[in-house]
C-alpha cells in the first residue's frame, strides 16, 4: 500500500519518485511480482515518515514503466485499474500494507451502495463548501498537472536509460 497526498483514480496515472527505503522496499516487492499496489489518499498527516489517518477506499496501481537510479531510488510511471476498500492496516513492516477487497464500478451489482457512500464522503471532505469555480479547478488541474508529470516521468526514463546506454554503463 501507498498512502499518497493525490488521488489516484482507475484509469488514471500517477508518476512516482520513490525515494524513502520502505517504499524501494515495496517497488523492488511488486516489480518481481505482478507489479501492483494500493494506493490510498492521505486523510491526515504527511507522505513522509509515517503516522497519518488514511481514507478507507483506494485504487489498485499497476507499475507500466520503471527505472531504477544508481543510488536505489525508483522512478515508476503507474496507472490506476480498479478500487479497492482497505478492511484492516496490517503492521507498516517492511512497508504499509493492507488486507483489501477489491470493489466493482460504481452502480454495479455487490458493495456498490457502501462503496459509494465512502466515495461521495471522501469527495464531500475535499471540496466541501468550495464555490463551483474552485470545485472545477480543484478536479482540471490535478488532471492536467498528472498528464504532464507523467510525460515528464517517461522523459526522464528515457533520458536515463538513454544516458546509461550511451556511456556503456549498467
Amino acid at each position: 500500500m501507498f498512502p499518497l497526498g493525490n488521488v489516484l483514480f482507475p484509469h488514471a496515472q500517477l508518476p512516482l519518485h520513490v525515494f524513502e527505503p520502505r517504499y524501494r522496499a515495496l517497488a523492488e516487492t511488486c516489480l518481481a511480482g505482478d507489479g501492483e499496489f494500493g494506493v490510498v489518499l492521505i486523510e491526515r498527516g504527511s507522505e513522509v515518515g509515517g503516522g497519518d489517518t488514511r481514507f478507507s477506499i483506494g485504487t489498485v496501481a499497476r507499475i507500466v514503466a520503471a527505472g531504477r537510479l544508481p543510488d536505489g531510488r525508483y522512478l515508476l510511471a503507474t496507472e490506476g485499474t480498479r478500487r479497492l476498500r482497505v478492511r484492516e492496516w496490517l503492521p507498516d513492516d517492511p512497508f504499509p500494507r493492507a488486507e483489501v477487497e477489491l470493489l466493482g464500478e460504481p452502480g454495479s451489482s455487490g458493495d456498490a451502495g457502501a462503496a459509494r457512500a465512502d466515495v461521495e464522503k471522501n469527495e464531500a471532505a475535499l471540496i466541501d463548501g468550495a464555490s463551483p469555480v474552485r470545485q472545477f479547478f480543484s478536479i482540471t488541474i490535478p488532471l492536467i498537472w498528472e498528464a504532464l508529470t507523467v510525460s515528464i516521468v517517461f522523459l526522464v526514463i528515457a533520458l536515463i536509460a538513454g544516458f546509461f546506454g550511451f556511456f556503456g554503463i549498467g
